[in-house]
């Protein structure tokens, strides 16, 4: 992951990205069709992009259904495979 490259040990990340857990629990009356649109080339629920950032050795440390979150780079955490 780029962004692991670029920063430094303990640096800390926002993220938002478009998320499909807030869908569930009734945003745009669950209507995913409502929600596409040509800018956002991937949805993610927060499971799996925690997941993601944790494969590149960040910590999550918030994350919530609207998949906005925390992270902070720690290198010593090794990538699963």
């Amino acid at each position: 992951m780029k962004l692991c490259k670029l920063l430094g040990e303990n640096s800390i990340v926002y993220f938002e990205v478009p998320g499909l857990d807030s869908l569930k629990e009734g945003r745009r009356n669950s209507d995913i069709l409502g929600e596409i649109q040509i800018a956002h080339k991937y949805y993610f629920t927060s499971n799996v992009l925690k997941n993601i950032f944790e494969n590149y050795g960040f910590k999550v440390l918030y994350i919530d259904s609207q998949v906005r979150g925390i992270a902070k780079v720690n290198k010593n955490l090794k990538k699963k495979k």
